[in-house]
């Protein structure tokens, strides 16, 4: 269980369902208001943290363990660690948590896509996708034409310019209605409490981190 007395900031993600969760979670370990900071997205709480306990502050956060994979496949020399795990377990979740899948037309498979691939990519997770998907691919003959956006991967596929897509799948009612299914399952987007592996920071040392425990 988290040691209440330690009573430190906690940031939390501004983004809507990610946020939402989180801040459950950190009212449920005995965060109050006070010291729930929420001014920021999800993607740029590591980079956050990390500069604040550079600083020398004593802050936790908490956001998606996709976001702080991208951060540390960035940056390697990051001395941020996971102190929690949190699952979602969610119903109606087709995972029971978010996943990071690589995506094609519905009734196909990857042995019919041909070997030059034109793929759509959320750019919030261009380093996980290359780390542990396209390399791998491309080590069996593969070869994509890469886009990069900010969102709608969904449409671009709609629209006939990507062949297969890289983006988070919930419910998989919205890729399912565009005419995709998972291929290949990427990266599991639990929630994690995140701090510095350094000790140096108060939070962490006194943290009992029980994984899996909200």
């Amino acid at each position: 269980m988290i040691d209440l007395n330690t009573r430190d900031r906690i940031i939390v993600p501004k983004n809507s369902r990610l946020g939402t969760e989180c801040r459950k979670v950190v009212t449920n370990w005995g965060y109050d208001d006070g010291q729930i900071e929420s001014d920021y997205r999800g993607e740029d709480i590591p980079e956050l943290v990390e500069d604040l306990i550079r600083k020398g502050e004593s802050v936790l956060g908490i956001t998606g363990a996709d976001f702080l994979e991208e951060y540390k496949l960035r940056n390697p020399e990051s001395n941020l660690s996971v102190l929690r795990n949190v699952y979602w377990d969610r119903n109606e979740f087709l995972y029971r948590e978010p996943m990071l899948c690589l995506l094609g037309p519905k009734n196909g498979n990857l042995d019919l896509i041909p070997e030059q691939i034109r793929i759509a990519i959320n750019r919030k997770y261009q380093n996980i996708s290359e780390r542990y998907c396209l390399k791998e691919l491309e080590e069996k003959g593969y070869r994509f034409e890469r886009k990069y956006m900010a969102g709608a991967t969904e449409k671009r596929f709609e629209k006939g310019l990507s062949d297969l897509i890289i983006e988070i799948v919930c419910s998989g009612r919205s890729s399912e209605e565009s005419g995709l299914v998972p291929y290949l399952d990427i990266f599991s987007c639990n929630i994690v409490l995140i701090g510095s592996d350094t000790k140096t920071n108060k939070s962490e040392r006194e943290l009992n981190v029980n994984e899996g425990e909200v």
